[in-house]
């Protein structure tokens, strides 16, 4: 069962293939440790590491309503395990240490946090972020790389929430625990802090800072060549791409941003898919601002009924995804930007004809579906 911490690590980079073998030979494992003697003992921490991996595959492959599922049970079952292992220090010799049982408690209302707020349940994200926070430091005080990682996890509700300076402060404090740590440049959580630090500035409009960021992380990430090369850490953020095309480097922005939502797409979520439809969104924007505007018009025209449908039925209303509205108003106030450059030439014009679009009949529609939505 060592193995479950893989199938985790491999999702949350978006490994899929890597995540899937992994859980395959975690549950082999699994099944074993279920006939010991000692399982008795043992049993619930066992589930709830297992829990961890196949909420975290769930997650990844956009199955959020199913995940949200698994990550409940498993907050349910390492409370249990930690109650249960407290127990057991009564009776063994060698117990195992408490801090353990706390890590894989908050873990779990750590991944379940994120699940709300890919939901748009900010709200009830932010509290088992707190809730997990608070496990974390009593187990292994503020300094430290979990520490970090709890308070990263914070910063990501809040800022899903919309309150950007705050996810910067917090981002700002989980980069001085990663660095007071001791964490490599190249770990993949303390490269989350760093993300998150560049999602809030972009947030508040201040792009170069959000650039110049993302950039110190990727120089951090890239020490791993291996890893970076692999493609499954390097250049996955629409907050990064976006920021370069706000920066004026358009076709950065543009290859950034095309990698992001092709990457999707060979991992098998479709466009159909809402995250998926917004990085495809991002992506059209990479186009128009390149000057490729009858692509990006093909491009927003397939995102659209997506997003706007989310919208149309209140996504994230539950606790407002202000964040997630934010990059909805990035990608509609490109494309409505775009109609209003297509209808200036006759080419666009014909463009415009040809996908049966009247300008101000859209720009109307899509304005009063976004501002349902919001």
């Amino acid at each position: 069962v060592g193995l479950a911490p893989m199938v985790r690590i491999h999702a949350e980079m978006g490994n899929l293939p890597a995540s899937r073998a992994a859980l395959q030979r975690a549950e082999a494992a699994y099944a074993h440790l279920q006939t010991l003697p000692s399982w008795g003992f043992t049993g619930t921490n066992w589930k709830a590491m297992m829990g961890l991996g196949r909420g975290a595959l769930e997650q990844a492959q956009g199955h959020l309503a199913e995940a949200e599922k698994v990550w409940r049970q498993r907050v349910a079952d390492s409370g249990a395990a930690a109650r249960a292992m407290a127990n057991l220090r009564q009776y063994s010799k060698l117990p195992p240490p408490p801090e353990m049982m706390l890590q894989l408690w908050a873990d779990a209302e750590l991944q379940l946090s994120k699940n709300l707020a890919l939901q748009g349940r900010s709200g009830e994200a932010e509290g088992h972020a707190r809730s997990a926070l608070l496990k974390v430091l009593q187990g292994f005080g503020r300094y430290s790389t979990q520490s970090a990682q709890a308070i990263t996890d914070l910063g990501s509700a809040v800022f899903e929430a919309g309150r950007f300076k705050d996810a910067e402060a917090l981002a700002r404090a989980a980069i001085a625990s990663y660095e007071q740590g001791g964490a490599a440049p190249e770990s993949w959580y303390f490269a989350l802090a760093r993300g998150l630090l560049g999602s809030a500035l972009a947030a508040q409009g201040r792009w170069a800072e959000a650039d110049a960021v993302y950039e110190a992380r990727d120089r951090g990430l890239a020490a791993d060549a291996q890893q970076y090369q692999s493609g499954d850490v390097s250049g996955r953020d629409v907050n990064w791409g976006y920021a370069m095309l706000r920066n004026g480097k358009a076709q950065a922005g543009l290859d950034l941003l095309e990698r992001v939502y092709r990457r999707r797409l060979r991992l098998g979520l479709p466009d159909e898919e809402y995250f998926t439809a917004q990085a495809r969104g991002f992506y059209a924007l990479g186009l128009s601002a390149t000057g490729r505007k009858d692509a990006a018009l093909k491009e927003f025209r397939g995102a659209l009924p997506v997003l706007l449908d989310d919208a149309r039925r209140g996504g994230g209303e539950q606790g407002g995804a202000v964040g997630r509205q934010l990059r909805l108003v990035w990608i509609l106030e490109g494309y409505m930007q775009l109609l209003v450059e297509l209808e200036a030439t006759a080419e666009g014009k014909a463009a415009l004809g040809a996908a049966n679009i009247e300008v101000a009949a859209e720009t109307f529609r899509v304005a009063d579906i976004a501002r349902g939505g919001a």
